[in-house]
């Protein structure tokens, strides 16, 4: 429970399946998991780091955040019920760890072939929009639940660089989502 794991991202993208088990791993996990994209965190690779509970990215990081590439094969109707069940599968993660990072329009581009590349600033900026977003979100869920409570004040800080190492960075929006699932 007060375990931290410190996962550092330098990874092209990998296997959607492989991907889903260690999220699901994350998912799991009790401790605190900080993520941080050393070099470039691409593909499988952005969506592992924005599973993280804090975030940190280099100067010199890099992103890339699409669909999926793969390939199947097969007699036709195995290929077409492969790429039926790909689709749905990856518009369901994309929802899941992209929301609030990318706008939604940018997320429907996305499953249709669009690549979005970033550098660190840009990296840091989006996370700090999404933080807002949660925190808005998460703000609006409790005023359902409690009416007449009222909503509570919640702050974190996200790092901006690994020299901001030593601030504190925590990031309870993103862990509340997903303990809400």
């Amino acid at each position: 429970e007060n375990d931290i794991i410190h996962i550092y991202i330098n990874s092209p993208g990998g296997n959607l399946f492989t991907t889903t088990e260690l999220l699901s791993a994350m998912l799991q996990s009790k401790a605190h998991i900080i993520t941080e994209i050393t070099g470039e965190a691409c593909s499988a690779g952005m969506l592992l780091f924005l599973a993280g509970h804090e975030f940190m990215v280099s100067d010199d990081a890099s992103a890339m955040c699409h669909g999926a590439s793969y390939g199947a094969y097969g007699t036709q109707g195995q290929v077409h019920d492969n790429v039926m069940h790909s689709t749905k599968h990856l518009t369901k993660l994309a929802y899941k760890y992209y929301e609030g990072f990318l706008e939604t329009d940018e997320i429907e581009r996305l499953l249709e072939g669009k690549e979005y590349w970033m550098e660190a600033e840009e990296i840091i900026e989006r996370l700090e929009k999404r933080a807002d977003y949660w925190e808005k979100k998460l703000a609006e869920e409790m005023s359902k639940e409690t009416p007449e409570a009222e909503t509570k004040n919640i702050s974190f800080s996200l790092p901006t660089t690994a020299e901001d190492e030593s601030e504190e960075q925590l990031d309870p929006i993103t862990e509340a989502f997903y303990e809400s699932e």
